[in-house]
C-alpha cells in the first residue's frame, strides 16, 4: 500500500507539511497522518514498525491531528476546522502486527 501513497517523485520538501500532519509513536509502532490534498473527505493514518517497514494504513474521517491510545488499541482524531466542522472522532484498531 506504501508505494499508492508515497510517491517521491511527487513530493518536494517544500510541499511536505501538505501531506504529514503528525507522527505519534508507542514502544512498537510510529503512526504517520496523511492527508492527501486529492482526498478531500478522507485522511490516512499509516503505521510502520521501528525498523521503517509499512504495517498498516487506517483511513478515517478528514483530520487535522490524532493521538494513539494503545492500551486500549483506539485512535482520537481532531477535525480543525475542514468543511467549516470541529469535531473529535474514536476509531478502533486491532492487532498491528
Amino acid at each position: 500500500f506504501i508505494n499508492k501513497i508515497v510517491k517521491p517523485k511527487k513530493v518536494s520538501l517544500d510541499d511536505i507539511q501538505d501531506y504529514f500532519f503528525k507522527l505519534v509513536a508507542d514502544s512498537s509502532h510510529i503512526y504517520a497522518l496523511y492527508n492527501d490534498p486529492e482526498q478531500t473527505e478522507e485522511s490516512s493514518i499509516l503505521v510502520f514498525d521501528w525498523e521503517g517497514s509499512p504495517i498498516a494504513r487506517l483511513r478515517i474521517d478528514r483530520a487535522s491531528s490524532f493521538t494513539v491510545d494503545s492500551g486500549n488499541k483506539r485512535i482520537i482524531a481532531i477535525n480543525d476546522g475542514f468543511n467549516n466542522e470541529l469535531g473529535c472522532q474514536e476509531y478502533s484498531y486491532q492487532n498491528l502486527n
